[in-house]
């Protein structure tokens, strides 16, 4: 009896071990959702995805430029991070893009991330600008 007890503690213990290993592991760039794959080629069509992850429901991807984005578990983005270099004009919204070009001339967006807020985009003279939804400046941050 204590045998069958111990066998089938061991055996829930490792179904438990592989599901937690499930995320946080690489996986080929063909698993991302449709969506995210689609959103690389739209933005970044001459970059390569190099590294791919899926974590908590959550996809990271990294490019052979050094960008990295972030997706939601539809493919949907939450986040992309040029690593200092320009962030595709067409992933700001008009709000962001107008307030930059009027107080902020020759920088120009690295990063934006999706918030519940609304969005934070850092700049490429290290400022971080906080807007709502509504597309109203809320913070800036240096």
């Amino acid at each position: 009896m204590k045998k069958t007890r111990f066998i089938l503690a061991a055996v829930i213990s490792l179904i438990f071990s592989v599901a937690c290993l499930a995320d946080g592991r690489y996986i080929p760039a063909e698993k991302l959702p449709a969506a995210a794959k689609e959103f690389v080629k739209e933005h970044f069509p001459d970059q390569k995805i190099i590294f791919a992850e899926k974590e908590a429901g959550k996809y990271e991807v990294k490019l052979n430029d050094g960008t990295e984005a972030e997706f939601d578990s539809k493919g949907t983005w939450t986040k992309v991070d040029c690593n200092h270099n320009m962030l595709p004009d067409a992933l700001l919204p008009q709000f962001t893009k107008n307030y930059i070009e009027v107080n902020f001339s020759g920088a120009y967006a690295t990063k934006i991330e999706k918030k519940r807020y609304g969005y934070e985009v850092e700049m490429s003279n290290g400022l971080e600008l906080k807007f709502n939804r509504l597309g109203d400046l809320i913070n800036i941050d240096d």
